[in-house]
């Protein structure tokens, strides 16, 4: 069955992994990104814009401070694990999925791929660093998961004005 892609090459995969990011529904996610992956859609496909799954699953066309849910990022991440899908994909910016962890304060989904074999160096186009990223952006529990002496740090400030509890 030939696949269709939107006029800006969104492929099905591609739909699904910018659904996921701003879903709450974990069951639904993983039913979706199931189905198409059992339909044999490739998971490392880039899109026109050059952005695999992984990174559109990962935020690469949110704004950073977009609410999502980290437990629903880490649900379908390993489901594109398991496909062995690039780590080292880059966007036009130059964003890994490191970068783009970093950059929306996600710090299982950051473990997760550090653990999963990650390059903690991976520059952007500016020459930035996840690291870099998420001391930019204010979140210092993050920046800590790329310096394990470290680890275990404060809660960030941008993560608690974000979301207080």
């Amino acid at each position: 069955m030939p696949r269709r892609a939107t006029p800006r090459g969104l492929g099905p995969l591609h739909c699904a992994a910018l659904h996921a990011f701003s879903s709450r529904d974990r069951q639904r996610v993983l039913a979706l990104v199931d189905v198409l992956l059992l339909a044999d859609v490739s998971p490392d496909e880039p899109t026109a814009a050059g952005q695999t799954p992984l990174l559109l699953l990962l935020g690469a066309r949110a704004e950073p401070g977009t609410a999502c849910d980290e437990e629903v990022l880490l649900a379908a991440l390993e489901r594109l694990l398991a496909e062995d899908v690039n780590l080292e994909a880059q966007d036009p910016r130059g964003f890994t999925s490191l970068h783009l962890a970093a950059l929306h304060g996600l710090p299982r989904v950051v473990q997760r791929l550090l653990r999963e074999g990650a390059n903690r160096q991976a520059r952007d186009g500016l020459g930035r660093t996840p690291h870099d990223i998420a001391v930019l952006r204010g979140f210092v529990d993050v920046a800590s998961e790329f310096e394990p002496a470290r680890s275990g740090g404060a809660p960030s400030l941008a993560r608690f004005l974000r979301d207080p509890r």
